[in-house]
């Protein structure tokens, strides 16, 4: 029987813009403060790395930052004496340099450890140098669970850690989201205003930015297109000069960051969502424009293939053929598809907003996620089982 709430330290960016931060302010959300009681210490990155490569500014910045979180985790360890850490990771450098080495301290310090990959680059989470490959591989084998959220990464840890080591979990939005969205009525015919396209997210050559614009230039049909996010100095230059020498300033704007209700309006006003990215993981970015009733068009990297439902007989989007750099004239067919199909436009909306209910809502992830932190905590079962939370 268990008498208290479990003690969980989290290790997550909280006050920050991007995929791992939405996931953390939702799953707290919808956390069960009868099962575990969270200690928060706060990851986000107060420092630019969204444009060129880290210069060594970037890198001290980055160090000095990591030092401040460890000795917040330490800090807290010997005040809190949690049962458990539950660290948030991305395929970045800050795994190795950062990540790592809070993995291997908690082991010397006999805390079990889960550690959640967000993010679907194996080269990332696995791969890289002999060292990088070491030391990244030896620190997750401290972990007693390993949480993917693409079934990829969750395959390639399962072949190096072994199948009970690994567990995967799909990212999942807000069920307010979806609750707030009115199911979309029929669209306006194409020759009765544009068709209103629209990309949120970085904006940069990794997100399919440039792609997108230069693809427009192919579209035949009427459209408009909101560019919706944070641009570096330069991939902004880039992005703008692209614009203006394809003459495309009439029907594309790059309108910056967008939050709150600003966010929930360009989502409600567009027509179809895009998202020709280079690579992703899970990208939360497309459960949110799926909950808002929008067809999809994205590459087909990631999960998104499995987000989307392509091969199932109810999918809510069309994928590209091909990682990497997106054809313009691929991306260009498959905008005029969806702008001269009204009702495919409705029905591929309608297949989202239904997967959403099926899959990804958070009220559905949260309990799993939290019914794992137990099972970690008590090899016997049947504590946990006595809270109604485990089979």
């Amino acid at each position: 029987m268990i008498d208290s709430p479990l003690r969980v330290v989290m290790l997550a960016p909280i006050n920050a813009v991007g995929g791992i931060a939405t996931w953390a302010k939702t799953f707290h959300k919808y956390a069960d403060s009868r099962i575990c009681r969270y200690e928060i210490i706060d990851t986000s990155v107060h420092y630019k790395v969204l444009g060129k490569s880290m210069n060594l500014r970037g890198a001290l910045s980055g160090l000095l930052d990591a030092t401040k979180r460890l000795t917040q985790l330490l800090r807290v360890v010997i005040k809190y004496r949690p049962q458990l850490v539950y660290l948030t990771c991305s395929p970045s450098i800050g795994l190795v340099v950062r990540d790592s080495v809070y993995m291997f301290i908690l082991k010397l310090l006999g805390v079990p450890t889960v550690v959640h990959l967000h993010g679907g680059n194996i080269e990332g989470f696995f791969g890289g140098n002999i060292l990088r490959k070491w030391v990244v591989r030896s620190a997750l084998k401290t972990c007693c669970k390993i949480i993917a959220i693409t079934r990829e990464v969750e395959q390639v840890a399962q072949s190096i850690f072994g199948i009970n080591s690994v567990t995967y979990l799909p990212n999942m939005i807000d069920d307010i989201v979806l609750q707030q969205q009115s199911e979309r009525g029929i669209d306006l015919l194409p020759e009765c205003r544009p068709i209103r396209l629209l990309h949120v997210g970085w904006q940069s050559r990794a997100k399919g930015s440039v792609d997108l614009i230069e693809a427009l230039r192919y579209v035949s049909q009427p459209v408009s297109c909101d560019m919706v996010g944070v641009a570096a100095e330069e991939n902004r230059s880039i992005i703008e000069t692209r614009i203006q020498d394809l003459d495309l300033a009439h029907c594309v704007r790059l309108v910056g960051e967008k939050t709150g209700q600003a966010l929930i309006d360009v989502f409600t006003n567009a027509d179809i969502f895009l998202l020709p990215s280079h690579s992703e993981g899970f990208p939360m970015v497309i459960l949110e424009a799926m909950a808002h009733g929008l067809p999809i068009i994205a590459s087909d990297v990631g999960s998104i293939s499995e987000i989307t439902g392509v091969m199932s007989d109810s999918p809510c989007g069309l994928l590209l053929k091909k990682s990497g750099p997106a054809n313009p004239q691929e991306l260009a067919r498959l905008i005029d598809k969806l702008a001269l199909a009204p009702s495919l436009r409705r029905k591929l909306g309608d297949n989202g907003r239904a997967r959403i209910r099926r899959h990804y809502l958070a009220s559905t992830i949260v309990p799993e996620i939290e019914q794992l932190l137990l099972k970690v905590c008590f090899a016997d079962s049947a504590a946990a089982i006595s809270v109604g939370k485990l089979p």
